[in-house]
């Protein structure tokens, strides 16, 4: 986003959101309203209200940019192996190259690689740990991991 912070991350314990970092520091005073924005929209997510996010992300440029825009279209409870992101990108054997591109996701969550599995169905990593994907997926499927 255009807003002159940088890098966001948002910090989750559970199904809260528990902080906010702009640029690896913390923000001073009240975020951004695209930030309160984005915030929101993630609440609503993890409330299970949301299926599509309408939030203004700066992606990476090249292979990396085009691995998050065909993950932005993975439909929200459906899931896409890292194989088969690869084949549609037009490089068959790119698949690992896929995974490290989904690994520096710098939005997850809006950017939803937690849908990018193994071509065995099993989940594989997660940036923000497997169990966090577990619970992503669950939470789309419906699915209760309380």
């Amino acid at each position: 986003m255009p807003n002159g912070f940088g890098a966001v991350r948002i910090r989750f314990r559970g199904n809260a959101v528990t902080g906010i970092t702009f640029g690896g520091k913390p923000s001073p005073g009240e975020p951004p309203e695209e930030i309160a924005h984005a915030v929101g929209q993630l609440r609503d997510y993890f409330d299970g209200w949301l299926t599509s996010f309408d939030v203004e992300t700066i992606m990476p440029g090249g292979f990396a940019g085009d691995v998050m825009a065909t993950v932005s279209r993975i439909p929200y409870g459906e899931t896409e192996s890292y194989s088969g992101l690869a084949a549609a990108l037009g490089r068959p054997g790119a698949a690992r190259a896929v995974g490290n591109a989904c690994a520096r996701n710098p939005v997850p969550v809006i950017v939803p690689c937690h849908r990018v599995v193994r071509s065995d169905g099993s989940v594989g990593g997660f940036a923000a740990g497997v169990g966090m994907k577990e619970r992503l997926l669950a939470l789309e499927k419906g699915i209760s991991l309380r």
